[in-house]
């Protein structure tokens, strides 16, 4: 497990959404990795749907109101915020792949 994933298992305050960002940063270098392969070929529907998982970090609102309180809430957001950095990150990586994988199966 890496780091990131480590850190995001204890983010949010609902377990569930820890859980699923803790999946996504795991699996979005895998799937990354995976497109990258010249030596695999995906269908159209897997194709579609990397690129909608990449896709959809982007369009994630930023928590613009700062807490007032300080110590653990204030470590806590910017935490979340380093995280929500990270998963869009990893999510244009992603999306860099499928593009070049595109090319590759068209060319």
């Amino acid at each position: 497990m890496s780091s990131r994933a480590a850190k995001a298992s204890s983010t949010f305050i609902h377990p569930a959404l820890s859980q699923i960002l803790r999946s996504t940063l795991i699996a979005l270098p895998r799937i990354t990795s995976l497109v990258s392969r010249s030596d695999m070929s995906f269908s159209d529907s897997l194709v579609i749907q990397a690129v909608y998982l990449s896709i959809s970090p982007l369009f994630l609102a930023e928590s613009s109101a700062a807490p007032k309180k300080k110590g653990k809430e204030k470590a806590g957001t910017s935490q979340v915020a380093s995280l929500m950095k990270t998963f869009r990150m990893e999510a244009m990586g992603c999306l860099r792949a499928v593009c070049l994988y595109d090319q590759m199966r068209t060319s």
